[in-house]
């Protein structure tokens, strides 16, 4: 270690960059006399939201081109940062000039003040973020979204939504819907197509709603559930206590270790306000489901497992009674080169997808286990990102059918990437 770094603490002799999600931006900055001018910045978001703020870098360039650069040396020159290699040995790997190596060691410092860093600073930060959402009760929202406006203006959307979708008209209750986790301007249809198949009995609430979601961007590899609520700007979503507490009893803390994880996970939190508007109040049982198909990083006991979860809610809620609704918040494909493709979506690639969907749906509609199967044995290539929960909603629904309601495809204008979603109902 060079001289120079010794009087760092000593997480960052070798640093450990924590997963960030990058954007690029537009924005406006002032120069020394004042005048206004278009910048470019790259915007790191902590998932977690351990800091109020985000880290953002300018960039330089007068072209796409350009910018696009200096991302791509951005994101590598972070990402070597893995807690492998010391802060001398990423600078001569990458050739970092060393009158330029001090001012990395300070953006290093500043990405470990905001917990953008593995380390104590960061472990403090979350211990700070558990003891507001204990103290809270909740998982609880930025100040602008509890404005009554924005409840005002959701609501009406909502009810927009809803009444521009289909009724399907089905004969048989409806016990539980797969819907998507994309955001309300790509898949508002989808969301509508599926919350409309429980609208008609939503008069007569549920005792319960099971959010089934996806762990995206947090650090737990099994089953990751809360003992809190859920702010919306509907209000605060409670969780069911009962269910809770007896799945507590058949797991202990294995459940709960990594309850962190829901401060930035989306694909519960865009369901609430479709379940407040239609139910008010009604308690919500969330959980995060990893596809059963990946094995765990440490098959030590430690987390919980798909399959060993799904038994033990079926059980859970027989025993607490009542009717439950469940909910699969699930998404579909992701393809293009965004998610890793080398060729733009175009029309074929859409077909294909469909096509593709649309037979995998097939297995779902006969079962969680065809599902299951049809991946491991034909493998997730167009990166579906919700088996895990749509395997335990189906084992734990008590239905006799699915339907598929509406299929849609969200597609980047210029084939950057695409993201498919469907809205499905399981009848009793």
């Amino acid at each position: 270690m060079s001289s120079r770094f010794e009087s760092l603490p000593e997480h960052l002799h070798r640093p450990h960059v924590r997963r960030f999600l990058p954007g690029v931006h537009p924005a406006k900055a002032k120069d020394a006399a004042g005048k206004e001018h278009d910048v470019v910045l790259l915007v790191l978001q902590d998932p977690l939201r351990l800091s109020a703020q985000p880290f953002v870098l300018p960039l330089q360039g007068s072209n796409q081109q350009q910018i696009q650069a200096q991302v791509n040396q951005w994101m590598g020159l972070l990402l070597a940062f893995n807690g492998e290699s010391t802060l001398d040995e990423v600078f001569e790997r990458i050739g970092v000039p060393a009158e330029t190596q001090g001012q990395l060691v300070q953006m290093l410092q500043k990405l470990d003040e905001m917990g953008f860093l593995w380390g104590p600073t960061s472990e403090a930060l979350e211990r700070a973020k558990m003891d507001a959402i204990r103290g809270a009760g909740a998982f609880t929202l930025p100040d602008e979204a509890r404005k009554p406006e924005v409840a005002e203006q959701l609501r009406a959307f909502l009810a927009e939504q809803l009444s521009k979708a289909e009724d399907p008209e089905f004969g048989q209750p409806v016990v539980g819907i797969v819907a998507p986790h994309l955001d309300y301007g790509r898949a508002a249809g989808n969301y509508a197509a599926a919350y409309k198949c429980l609208e008609t009995g939503a008069k007569d609430r549920p005792d319960r709603v099971v959010v089934l979601g996806t762990n995206h961007f947090g650090l737990g590899d099994g089953v990751v559930m809360s003992e809190f609520g859920f702010e919306s700007p509907l209000g605060t979503a409670k969780p069911d206590a009962k269910v809770l507490e007896r799945l507590r009893d058949a797991f202990g803390d294995r459940l709960f270790k990594d309850q962190i994880d829901f401060a930035g996970e989306h694909s519960v939190s865009l369901h609430l306000p479709w379940i407040q508007h239609l139910y008010g109040d009604v308690p919500v049982v969330a959980a995060l489901v990893p596809d059963p198909n990946m094995p765990m990083i440490s098959d030590d006991g430690a987390r919980v497992g798909t399959k060993e979860f799904a038994a033990a809610l079926k059980s859970v809620l027989a025993q607490a009674g009542g009717r439950t609704v469940f909910v699969s918040s699930a998404d579909l494909s992701h393809v293009g080169p965004q998610f890793g493709d080398r060729n733009p979506v175009d029309g074929a690639r859409r077909n294909e997808v469909e096509e593709h969907d649309r037979s995998v749906l097939g297995e779902f509609i006969e079962g969680g286990d065809r599902l299951l199967a049809h991946m491991s044995s034909k493998g997730n290539g167009n990166r579906w990102c919700s088996v895990g929960n749509m395997f335990v909603a189906a084992a734990c629904a008590p239905h006799s059918a699915i339907e598929m309601v509406k299929y849609d495809q969200s597609v980047d204008p210029q084939g950057a990437g695409m993201v498919t979603s469907a809205a499905l109902a399981m009848l009793a």
